[in-house]
């Protein structure tokens, strides 16, 4: 037996318990759901096939899949652009030659160590109408202390702005890009004569790109898949508000048993995430800059 065969079969092995994992835990579940939204089940009777009706039926005769689709789609819109705003100017910011800089990449990153459930939790508190935080300190000034789960723009608002709590991953993913820009190019635009917001438009948004298409697609992804803020802190409300794909997935699977139905759902939100993937590659063809590719 030849070395490379040989090691290429020692490969095989370290990674056959994981391909194993991988095609029972993920790959098998994945597309049996999938398979599923054709067939109409609700675990004590066996599946019906029922073709494409689920699929028409949610976007013909299901005004709260409309209505959880757009929902999803609008906090896709404003909560990347939020948190993609904010992790860039943060790391900005923390890639600057200031004292204790350790200390503050660690306070910046330190809220997004906290858990869903939790976080969801903590700013329902802090956002409680009679006690809350948020309230108290508006109160104190003489502001307005509105009820902000009671509204439905205030109660997605809300949601959208939390989401901004949890940017110290891609604050580490950004500065991690920005420390590897050359800083030759910083010098030579300083010799030619550009000012500061000159470097930022032309060296340091250029290099960064790839950084900055890595973590638009990977917030895209991550908002799809909102669940765990609607439902612990407005649980949808008001009205639908923040009645997202998943928790109405979740409400259809676990509250009505409509499994077949849920998992037609679920394909809609993969075709959702496979689309938004696509464009993004898509369009970065325009302005995304890879350095060596002539």
């Amino acid at each position: 037996m030849k070395g490379s065969t040989k090691k290429k079969i020692e490969g095989y092995l370290f990674i056959f318990p994981w391909i194993i994992g991988l095609s029972v835990f993920v790959i098998y579940p994945a597309g049996y759901g999938l398979v599923l939204g054709f067939f109409k089940f609700d675990i004590f009777n066996p599946p019906k096939w029922v073709g494409l009706r689920h699929f028409m039926e949610l976007f013909t005769e299901d005004p709260n899949f409309l209505k959880s689709l757009s929902v999803t789609l609008r906090y896709i819109i404003f909560s990347v652009g939020l948190r993609v705003g904010a992790a860039f100017f943060l790391a900005l910011l923390l890639n600057q030659r200031v004292k204790a800089l350790g200390l503050w990449r660690t306070l910046f990153y330190t809220p997004s160590i906290v858990a869903g459930y939790a976080l969801a939790l903590l700013w329902n508190r802090m956002m409680d109408p009679q006690y809350g935080l948020v309230n108290v300190v508006l109160r104190f000034f003489g502001g307005p202390t509105p009820n902000w789960f009671g509204s439905e723009p205030l109660a997605f608002a809300t949601i959208t702005v939390m989401s901004v709590w949890s940017v110290g991953p891609l604050v580490v993913i950004f500065l991690a890009g920005l420390q590897g820009i050359p800083q030759e190019l910083y010098e030579q635009a300083e010799i030619d004569g550009a000012k500061m917001r000159h470097r930022l438009i032309a060296v340091t948004i250029p290099m960064i790109s790839p950084v900055l298409l890595f973590n638009l697609v990977i917030g895209c992804i991550h908002a799809t898949q909102l669940f765990v803020e609607p439902l612990v802190m407005t649980n949808g409300g008001p009205n639908n508000a923040t009645l997202t794909l998943l928790l109405y997935l979740y409400r259809n699977a676990f509250s009505y048993l409509k499994m077949g139905y849920a998992a037609a759902i679920a394909m809609i939100m993969f075709l959702l995430t496979l689309g938004m993937t696509l464009f993004l590659f898509r369009w970065s063809r325009r302005w995304v800059y890879y350095a060596g590719s002539g």
